[in-house]
């Protein structure tokens, strides 16, 4: 009984394990738009208006919703470039106070949870460890009886 007890919750521990892998470039997603954050520097003046900011941040390959970045932390703001239409490019402030180009790579479009099969496995795991440990729960129950 123990034996199966320990097997089950060891079972469980090893399949949440999480696997991370790295993005293809440094992006910023702002109002549904993705961008990429390239190294060339815009000077001050050249900034018109902040226009958002990263409110997710993660390094982890994934879906996610709102404005987000895998490079630069929560609270990092974007700027619109003077002149230039800011669904083509935009500026992103770094920690360092410099203003850095990002150029718009397409829409992002971030999937519901109905198409996202790493919670799908998390949920279908997760009840069945839970069906597992309502019958351990039950056998011990029982023969206490």
């Amino acid at each position: 009984m123990k034996k199966t007890l320990l097997t089950s919750i060891l079972l469980l521990l090893i399949i949440n394990q999480s696997v991370s892998a790295s993005w293809a470039f440094q992006f910023v997603v702002y109002s549904s738009n993705i961008y990429k954050v390239t190294n060339e520097i815009i000077s001050p003046d050249k900034i018109n208006k902040r226009i958002g900011q990263v409110s997710h941040f993660s390094d982890k390959e994934g879906t996610y919703r709102g404005n987000f970045s895998n490079v630069y932390p929560k609270g990092t703001r974007y700027f619109s470039i003077e002149g230039i239409d800011k669904n083509k490019e935009i500026a992103i402030k770094t920690e360092d106070n410099i203003y850095l180009k990002a150029i718009y790579q397409g829409r992002y479009t971030s999937q519901s949870l109905f198409y996202d099969s790493d919670f799908w496995m998390k949920m279908i795991f997760g009840i069945c460890g839970l069906i597992i440990i309502f019958f351990i729960y039950k056998k011990i129950r029982y023969k206490s009886l």
